[in-house]
């Protein structure tokens, strides 16, 4: 009785997916093109033809006012005393908050005020002060939240400490227009350093953009009972996985909703169907006794409905435009690896390491836990980059058009590898196979949770990083018969 009802629970999941595909997938796609114009802004240094385009000006500056002109609130340099008076004077004007907030500043006070003069705030990303931004415009009404549209800008200072090129610099544009929702470009002048002019500069981006002359943000909708079916869908999956589990996350997600809000909500759902139904899945998947490729197939064609549901679980106003971040995103990075690599290493791992230790045992543990290390550190709403990944990403869009994910060229190749019981062959390393397997599994998924980026590019992302890293999992196997035979013969 009980496995009925287990199964019965993830067929629901199965139809509300299903559902989601047909009914969420197209309409996420007009939006994201009704969104994809972007807005550009130059500071009064820039000299070129800006007909058609705004001017970024400080917030002090009484000389400038109109719908065209944006203005830039530095906390680093306009006196909090003053900040009534000078928000005040610009009521009904875009504002973008810029640098570290006032130390005594609450988010709520701000809040109150920009509600009060009625001003459109562009909300920077990767800035000091957007997570206090954060706060502050989700404290805002209804309308002044709706008002906000997303900047994105590079500051000299980034261009010299990151040691950026050009050609970098110019990827960095495109990327944020095509991963990130972004409204509005405010482009500062460049370093001299680099030797290029601003108005070089102005007009190399005009050529890349398709620009538009109005900022008006697009509002977000979706239907209430829509909403509700995936709410039911996704318990149902949670249930399939545990019962226990399941009842816990709807108590937790119950007192979670009374005090931080719907939408916030459904982004913790959306990390929790997306870690639990992922591993209740490959648990089960695992048991099948039925044709290889055909199960590596079907668990990736399942981790593609599910990163589905978790992005239309995801999906509202907030989210979209970052004021709300995704929940879950290490969790479901790591629960499911985790549990693979102990079972694993109780199957295999000892097994193999009872015989006297090698000096590659050594450097199989450093490495593990350096990439352990760096996988924390990427991931979550605010990843730490390094400089040659940012050159590496570079390449691979350049070569590429859309950059696959790095998790998911190593994950998938080891994942074919496990279904086709060809990991056995890397002898007493056999249990990593898995552990990278399910770590790219999970990749797919959490592709889906960054909801700020367009659907059609996380499927592009998906798809290529899926086709390329079969075909890497493919000729390993292909590649490597002397270590596949030594591993048959042990």
């Amino acid at each position: 009785m009980t496995s009925v009802i287990k199964y019965g629970c993830f067929y629901v999941f199965l139809g509300v997916s299903l559902l989601a595909f047909f009914l969420y997938v197209y309409p996420r796609y007009e939006y994201d093109q009704k969104a994809s114009d972007i807005s550009i802004g130059f500071e009064q240094a820039y000299t070129g033809d800006i007909s058609g385009f705004f001017t970024v000006t400080p917030i002090q500056n009484t000389g400038l006012k109109g719908e065209r002109v944006v203005f830039v609130y530095d906390f680093s340099v306009v006196p909090e005393a003053t900040m009534d008076a000078v928000l005040k004077g610009r009521a009904g004007e875009k504002v973008i908050f810029f640098e570290k907030p006032y130390a005594t500043l609450k988010p709520e006070m701000l809040a109150s005020l920009l509600d009060q003069y009625d001003i459109n705030v562009g909300f920077l990303e990767l800035n000091p002060v957007s997570d206090f931004m954060r706060r502050a415009l989700l404290a805002r009404s209804l309308k002044g939240r709706e008002e906000t549209f997303r900047v994105h800008t590079i500051k000299p200072a980034e261009v010299t400490n990151l040691r950026l090129t050009y050609e970098m610099i110019l990827r960095r544009w495109l990327r944020a227009r095509e991963e990130r929702s972004i409204d509005f470009f405010w482009v500062q002048p460049l370093p001299s350093s680099l030797g290029v002019s601003y108005d070089e500069y102005g007009v190399t981006l005009l050529g890349l953009f398709h620009t538009s002359d109005t900022l008006a943000p697009v509002v977000v909708s979706m239907s209430l009972f829509f909403k509700i079916l995936l709410v039911i869908g996704s318990f149902g999956l949670i249930f399939f996985y545990s019962p226990i589990i399941a009842i816990a996350c709807a108590v937790f997600l119950s007192i979670y909703g009374v005090f931080n809000g719907f939408a916030d909500t459904m982004l913790y759902l959306a990390g929790l169907t997306g870690t639990f139904g992922i591993t209740g899945v490959f648990r089960e998947m695992r048991k099948l006794e039925f044709n290889a490729s055909l199960k590596y197939t079907a668990i990736i064609i399942f981790g593609l409905f599910l990163g589905v549901t978790v992005n239309a679980l995801s999906y509202s106003y907030e989210s979209v435009n970052g004021l709300l971040l995704p929940h879950g995103v290490k969790l479901l990075t790591f629960y499911l690896p985790m549990l693979v690599l102990i079972r694993e290493f109780l199957y295999y791992g000892i097994k193999g390491l009872r015989s006297r230790l090698h000096w590659s045992d050594f450097a199989l543990v450093i490495g593990l836990v350096l990439v352990i290390l760096y996988s924390l550190l990427r991931s979550g709403n605010a990843a730490f980059v390094s400089n040659f990944e940012r050159q590496l990403r570079d390449s691979l869009e350049m070569l590429l058009g859309v950059r696959p994910r790095f998790r998911e060229l190593i994950g998938i190749p080891a994942l074919w590898l496990y279904f086709r019981d060809k990991h056995r062959s890397f002898g007493r390393y056999a249990f990593i196979i898995p552990v990278l397997g399910v770590i790219g599994l999970c990749s797919i998924v959490n592709a889906f949770q960054h909801v700020h980026t367009p659907i059609t590019i996380i499927f592009l992302r998906e798809l290529l990083g899926i086709v390329i890293g079969t075909a890497i999992g493919m000729l390993i196997g292909v590649l490597l018969p002397n270590i596949i035979e030594e591993g048959e013969s042990t």
